[in-house]
C-alpha cells in the first residue's frame, strides 16, 4: 500500500500543517473564551468572600456587628451578580452546545458558591437580636 505525500490536514502557513480541531475541543475552546473572564476573578473573590464570612463569624461570636464587613460583601456581591449575569447573557448568544459546556456551568456553580458565602457574612455581620 503507498501512502500519499500530500498532508491530510490543512496548510495555514507554509511548511506548517494544522489539524481540524475535534469538535469537542473546538466546544471547551469556544466555552473558556466566555469563562474566562469569571474564571480570573473567581479566585480572588473566594478569598476575599471567605476572608469576610469568617471575620464577620468572628466579630459576630463576640457579640460584635460590624457594618463595614457588611458594606464591602454587598459590593462584591454586587459585582459577582453582574458578572454571573453578563455570563448568562453571553451563554444565550452562543450555539447549543457551547452554551451547554461543563466549562461554563462550572464557572456559574463557582460564582453561586461565592454568592452564598457573601450572603452569609452579610447576615453574620447583621447586629446581633436581643
Amino acid at each position: 500500500m503507498t501512502q500519499s505525500n500530500e498532508p491530510r490536514d490543512q496548510t495555514s502557513a507554509p511548511g506548517r500543517r494544522q489539524r481540524a480541531r475535534r469538535a469537542d475541543v473546538h466546544i471547551a475552546h469556544e466555552a473558556l473564551k466566555v469563562a474566562t473572564p469569571a474564571n480570573e476573578k473567581i479566585g480572588p473573590w473566594q478569598e476575599r468572600a471567605a476572608w469576610l464570612c469568617a471575620l464577620a463569624e468572628r466579630r459576630r461570636l463576640k457579640g460584635k456587628a460590624d457594618p463595614g464587613i457588611a458594606t464591602e460583601a454587598e459590593q462584591l456581591l454586587t459585582a459577582v451578580e453582574r458578572r454571573r449575569t453578563d455570563l448568562r447573557e453571553s451563554m444565550e448568544s452562543l450555539p447549543v452546545a457551547v452554551a451547554r459546556s461543563s466549562r461554563l456551568d462550572d464557572t456559574i456553580k463557582a460564582l453561586d458558591s461565592i454568592t452564598r458565602v457573601l450572603e452569609r457574612a452579610i447576615e453574620l455581620s447583621a447586629p446581633p437580636k436581643a
